[in-house]
């Protein structure tokens, strides 16, 4: 019994990869370039906790968990500010690289 809530409990590994796919495809050829570089590309754990150290006023480094945490949520924010910053640039009918 206790297996049986423990194999439902867990995604079937499977189905992760396939959804992505199917996710993938449905993306423009342009949304498929900017999350090939969005999982490509990495924020420096060193310079995110610069930014902690400065924002909180201490020397003392986060812990590494935290700057991986962070790094993290950084390159989802980011990625999300490009994504936006795209569709405002189609409406205003541009193309072509963002510009500040």
């Amino acid at each position: 019994e206790r297996k049986e809530k423990e194999e439902h409990d867990q995604p079937n590994s499977l189905e992760e990869p396939e959804r992505m796919k199917e996710i993938y495809k449905s993306m423009s050829v342009s949304q498929q370039k900017r999350y090939e570089a969005f999982r490509s590309s990495v924020i420096s754990k060193h310079k995110v906790a610069k930014v902690y150290q400065t924002v909180l006023g201490t020397t003392v480094p986060p812990p590494k968990t935290l700057k991986m945490l962070l790094a993290g949520i950084t390159k989802v924010y980011v990625g999300q500010l490009v994504e936006e910053a795209k569709i405002i640039q189609e409406e205003a009918g541009e193309d072509g690289p963002l510009q500040p």
